[in-house]
């Protein structure tokens, strides 16, 4: 259990203090993701064919939400802020490498501190499923990152900072950051306090 309990902290600290490539609202939909692709994986591999488990075999345990929200959210912001996007492919298939063999590291770590336990299940068919999870991060962030430029084209979103929208709606800046809004510009010009910007 130390084992977990310190992993939790110190992934969840680095998620935290690294500096972010990402928009919040990036952020919020990744960690919403990674907690659904987690799912997903353990209610057919866990609960369904019983080929792996956490803590104690037999069903859900509660405990096991330890891992599911402690870990692998942390991990996807960390994986997903540090991507080389613009880097060749060559680089990009060393990074999903290297994160897989972390993946397997940690996993055999898991599995020897006894909150993490196989019945089937083999370490090699993480090292080939593993990638695979890698790359739907990755292109289910790819996605939203696309569909968020195309509502917000080219956004400058320091803090207090201006936005142009590349379709008829407004941007809401604030030091929370930018929300488009589908407003009219004579009905609005302020709300609360924070400035509208909008390009029509």
């Amino acid at each position: 259990m130390l084992f977990l309990y310190l992993s939790i902290v110190v992934l969840n600290a680095i998620a935290y203090f690294i500096p972010k490539k990402m928009s919040r609202l990036e952020l919020y939909i990744t960690t919403i993701f990674a907690y659904s692709l987690q799912w997903i994986a353990d209610v057919i591999l866990d609960l369904k064919y019983d080929l792996y488990g956490y803590f104690n075999k037999g069903g859900f345990d509660w405990a096991s939400l330890l891992a599911v929200y402690g870990i692998y959210p942390a991990i996807s912001v960390i994986y997903l802020n540090g991507f080389p996007y613009h880097a060749g492919y060559s680089r990009q298939g060393l990074y999903i490498a290297g994160w897989t063999l972390f993946s397997l590291v940690y996993e055999w770590c898991a599995l020897h501190s006894g909150w993490f336990y196989y019945n089937g299940w083999k370490l090699w068919y993480s090292a080939v499923i593993d990638p695979c999870l890698f790359l739907v991060l990755l292109w289910h962030f790819k996605i939203i990152r696309k569909m968020y430029k195309s509502e917000c084209g080219r956004i400058e979103t320091l803090r207090g900072q201006s936005a142009i929208c590349s379709r008829p709606h407004f941007a809401i800046i604030s030091s929370m950051g930018i929300s488009v809004l589908p407003f009219s510009v004579k009905e609005y010009s302020t709300l609360g306090g924070m400035t509208l910007y909008c390009s029509l």
